[in-house]
């Protein structure tokens, strides 16, 4: 069987400064499921100078039924406006995220997936099934976004759980 690719994009309207999304989402420590439904940490392995070279094994459970294991490697970051992850695993390829700051306080987050499957049952089913594994992407996405802004709410609510306590 040969691997789909698939290009999934998403938006993310943030209601924090571009700052305080990138201690978030470029944390080392790859802290996502704190805040992120349906996503488990596997194995993380920060590396010891900020975020380019952390990596993580974590699964991504589907809203329609299957789970997908992803090694996520930082290649690049420039903090707070961008990171490439090269991903392995169940999908090989990598995203592009970029953080803009329209108006103060509020960060836009793109996200560019350029992937493919790798996982036998995909690429058999990729040809029919493509556009349920795309509404489930946009769904774990959906879901992402608004556990982001939940979680950046809380820690502003809270200045004992600030960026440097996250970590802990």
């Amino acid at each position: 069987m040969q691997a789909r690719p698939y290009e999934l994009r998403s938006v993310w309207h943030v209601p924090a400064s571009r700052q305080e999304c990138w201690d978030v989402l470029g944390d080392p420590c790859m802290t996502w499921p704190r805040w992120w439904p349906r996503v488990e940490a596997l194995d993380v392995r920060p590396a010891a100078d900020g975020a380019t070279g952390s990596w993580a094994r974590l699964r991504f459970r589907s809203p329609v039924g299957y789970a997908l294991v992803l090694d996520l490697r930082v290649g690049d970051a420039d903090a707070p406006r961008r990171v490439v992850v090269h991903a392995d695993g169940d999908l090989h390829g990598r995203a592009d995220v970029r953080l803009t700051e329209p108006a103060p306080g509020t960060t836009r987050v793109e996200i560019a997936w350029r992937v493919r499957t790798t996982r036998r049952w995909m690429n058999a089913l990729g040809p029919v099934a493509a556009p349920l594994f795309a509404l489930a992407h946009a769904a774990m996405m959906r879901a992402g976004e608004r556990g982001l802004r939940r979680y950046l709410r809380t820690v502003r609510e809270s200045p004992a759980s600030g960026p440097t306590s996250r970590r802990a």
